[in-house]
């Protein structure tokens, strides 16, 4: 992974065999902030499992991970506190989502 943002980043990652989109993704993050809840199937309590984290990264630094990551969707997500208004990146649309294959 390489940091060319402005900002540190960290990513938590995991991942779900639910079809979820990041889209559904962030209207989950929503629903945290507002405690409305979601129109979406996937539930972060019971169909998310954690695997792996990245250490705070400093812009224009490189690191590495090795991670055996199970099939099913992998969701990574920057939780590190934006500069502008201290909420996690993630807030701001800092997901991502790809296919794990068998």
């Amino acid at each position: 992974m390489d940091n060319i943002g402005a900002q540190p980043h960290f990513i938590a990652a995991g991942t779900t065999t639910v079809d979820v989109t990041e889209e559904e993704l962030m209207a989950v993050l929503e629903a945290d902030m507002t405690g409305t809840p979601a129109a979406v199937d996937f539930n972060p309590d019971e169909d998310f499992e954690e695997a792996f984290y990245s250490a705070s990264q400093s812009t224009g630094t490189s690191q590495w991970i090795v991670a055996d990551v199970q099939p099913g969707t992998l969701i990574m997500i920057c939780f590190f506190p934006d500069i502008s208004d201290g909420l996690p990146h993630a807030y701001h649309g800092m997901i991502e989502t790809v296919e794990v294959a068998e």
